[in-house]
């Protein structure tokens, strides 16, 4: 399992926001900003942890790869049934 680091921000407080999400492999990854790109590892959210039943309809690798950036840099998964803010999904970085 990969390291993670976890950021304290407010949630108001964007400090970037996403342009696009790659999948890398099982729950990476690389979330793709206007000057870097950043990795993240999601097992934690949804296996590791009971997961909430919206974690769980889409853990499998298939649905999980459909994952995709919205307007406001939120990774989402279906019609917006579920999405995490960008402040969120940095605490699950991966640390080299």
């Amino acid at each position: 399992m990969a390291k993670t680091h976890n950021t304290k921000k407010n949630y108001e407080e964007i400090v970037k926001r996403p342009i696009a999400v790659n999948y890398l492999k099982k729950y990476l990854l690389e979330l793709v900003f206007e000057d870097e790109k950043r990795t993240i590892d999601l097992y934690e959210l949804f296996v590791k942890k009971p997961p909430h039943s919206f974690f769980k309809r889409y853990a499998s690798e298939e649905k999980f790869k459909t994952v995709r950036i919205d307007r406001r840099g939120a990774l989402c998964w279906g019609d917006n049934e579920l999405d995490l803010n960008p402040n969120t999904i940095l605490q699950y970085e991966v640390l080299s």
